[in-house]
Formats: structure tokens, sequence, C-alpha cells
């Protein structure tokens, strides 16, 4: 699955910036690939990054392109540059010749289409003063706020259980909002999110002195712990090499995303 990154948060895309990509430059671009929009087909698509400083740039082609294709249909779509073949076949819905060509790439009629994400993304990305990355990634669960998906790397089960596990007092709990409310209910909502916040914040500084041995793989059963007869200096390493991303920042960036959309953060598998 293809994503959209902003400051560590993915828009989903579903599978069709390829086909955008193909569409825009077949259509629009008489003199070739990347010639009139070199931000969006050369940057974008080809290098997988839009930088700060073109931002502004990346943002006014969008525009252009968005009215230009509200005037084609949808057989005008060109699904693989490279393959011009690879084409729709409108034999068995002929009535699809109708349809306008930006319905191909919403997820449904009442969606945005895939420009108008890439706005959105702008819009982040100039408000966080960060590139625009095209990304890829199959970790089996992932953090969503509105239509927005931080990553965690797929260990988030492993993060909630070593806080459990190993840091939280049972009688007298620290970080109710983490367990109770994201690790049990999946789902923090907008009233929760300061003390979300706060006790991501002051759970941070703890974790991060814990060792690899430390880490637990579930919930439910404490026994669940690593082993390390192969590597065991490993074992002793800080947790935090065991993770690819730094979860508790993202976490962080999660809530700050979700405080200004007024929305939940959830986990949710990645069946997307």
């Amino acid at each position: 699955m293809v994503y959209i990154e902003v400051n560590n948060g993915l828009i989903r895309t579903f599978g069709r910036l390829w086909a955008l990509f193909s569409t825009i430059s077949y259509n629009l671009e008489k003199d070739g690939w990347g010639t009139r929009y070199p931000v969006t087909i050369i940057n974008f698509c080809d290098y997988g990054i839009v930088n700060v400083e073109d931002l502004e740039k990346f943002s006014q082609e969008l525009e252009e392109i968005h009215e230009e294709l509200k005037k084609l249909k949808l057989t005008d779509i060109v699904l693989d540059y490279n393959d011009l073949t690879n084409r729709l076949n409108f034999d068995k819905d002929p009535e699809l010749k109708n349809v306008g060509l930006l319905e191909y790439f919403k997820k449904n009629s009442e969606d945005a289409d895939l420009i108008e994400y890439l706005k959105i993304a702008i819009e982040f990305a100039t408000r966080a003063n960060c590139p625009i990355k095209i990304v890829t990634n199959d970790c089996p669960y992932a953090i969503i706020v509105g239509e927005y998906i931080f990553e965690d790397d797929g260990k988030i089960v492993e993060f909630l259980a070593t806080i459990k596990h190993k840091l939280e007092n049972e009688t007298n709990a620290k970080y109710p909002t983490i367990l109770n409310k994201f690790a049990l209910n999946s789902q923090v909502d907008p009233e929760d999110l300061n003390s979300f916040e706060n006790e991501l914040k002051a759970l941070e500084s703890e974790f991060k002195k814990l060792k690899v041995k430390d880490l637990h793989f579930s919930l439910e059963d404490k026994t669940q712990t690593p082993t390390f007869e192969e590597d065991p200096e490993y074992a002793e390493e800080n947790i935090m090499e065991y993770f690819t991303t730094d979860i508790i920042s993202t976490l962080l960036s999660a809530c700050k995303q979700a405080k200004e959309l007024n929305a939940s953060i959830h986990i949710a598998e990645r069946n997307f």
C-alpha cells in the first residue's frame, strides 16, 4: 500500500497515485513527462518527496491540475504512462464513459479525490514546516486520526504490554488513559486527549530507561517475554533499539493532530 507522509502522519491513497500521475502527464503535459508540472511529476512522483521550499509551487500546480482534470471524462484516464495498452474496460458498463475523471480517484462518491487529499497534506506540511513524502508500508497495525495514519512500526502491542507489566502500578494507576482507553478500548476520544498526552510525556523518560529484556509481547499474558539464547548481549540493549520508530514521539504527533481535528485516536488492524 502507498501513502502520503506528512510529519510522521500518513494519508491513505488507495493505490491509485501512479494512475493519477500518468493521467496528469499524458493529458496535460504536451511536451512530455514533467515538463509542465515539474514539482508534481518529477519531485513528488519520481523522487517521492516535495521539500518545504517547493510546497507553494506544488500547491499552485495542483490547483491548476485539479481544474484541468475536472474537464476530462473517465475515458481519458491513463492507468500506466509506460504501458498505454493498460486501459479501463468500458464494454461491460458503457455509461461509465460519461463519468467524470476525478470520480476514479475517490474512495467513494462522497469522499474527497486524491488531489484534494494532497492539498490537505500541503496545508499540514506548511504548518509543520516539513516535507511531503510518498512511502510504502506493510505493518499489521496503524494508529488512525481521521484520514491520517500514524506509524507504530507494527509493535504497538509490545509497547502497551511493556507499560502494563513493567511500569504500571496495580494499586495506584499511573497511566489509566493509555492502558484503559487506548490499550483496552483501542481508542482515545477528544475529551481524553489532554490526559493521554500528559501520560505519554510522563512515561517517556521512564520507558526509555528500560532494556530489551524488559519487553512483553502480550497484554493478557505476562509470561510472554523474549528469549535471548542466541544473542544475550541484545538483551542488555536499550529498549528503543527494538522499535524502528520512536513510538512515543509518534503518539505525541498523533495526539497533536487529533487535537487540531477534534478527532479520536484509535488502533486499527491494517486491512486497507
